[in-house]
């Protein structure tokens, strides 16, 4: 008896597509967000380069944020994953900063979840104002990690 490794099924075109395009997101917000930098300074970089990439491919935009609500189980799986690895991005990032509010662990993906559902209504809306979105996001999650009074003087877009 030959003890042959178990191979799963394999990935469809659909989560194939959706972990490459997660990836490019990764990759922006990656590039634009200086690691030594400090929380506030990175959220923001993070979030206009995750906003101008998805703005200048509204296609990317509508596989990452509304594709997956009708794309069936495995779609809804790859945007758990994306939103899973942005919200420990996220916690990492606020760990770092002293003066940030510690959340417990759900916090950060419900977070996540909303600045999607926010993208995906702008998407439905009116695409081409996906980066008009940068300031209101960017206060919502100041204002998660430093407060209402402090998040208001942080956004300076």
């Amino acid at each position: 008896m030959s003890a042959e490794p178990e191979i799963g099924p394999r990935p469809t075109a659909l989560a194939v597509e959706y972990e490459r395009g997660a990836e490019r997101v990764r990759a922006a917000v990656a590039l634009a967000a200086d690691p030594d930098a400090d929380f506030a300074t990175r959220v923001e970089a993070a979030l206009r380069a995750a906003l101008g990439l998805l703005a200048a491919d509204p296609a990317l935009a509508h596989l990452l944020v509304v594709r997956p609500f009708a794309g069936g189980v495995e779609a809804l799986d790859c945007f758990e994953r994306w939103q899973r690895r942005a919200a420990e991005a996220l916690r990492e990032a606020a760990a770092a900063d002293p003066g940030a509010y510690e959340h417990p662990p759900f916090f950060e993906p419900a977070l996540v979840s909303d600045l999607c559902a926010q993208v995906a209504l702008r998407l439905g809306a009116d695409p081409g104002r996906l980066e008009d979105l940068l300031p209101g996001l960017l206060e919502l999650v100041h204002a998660c990690y430093f407060g209402p009074e402090r998040a208001a003087r942080l956004v300076d877009v």
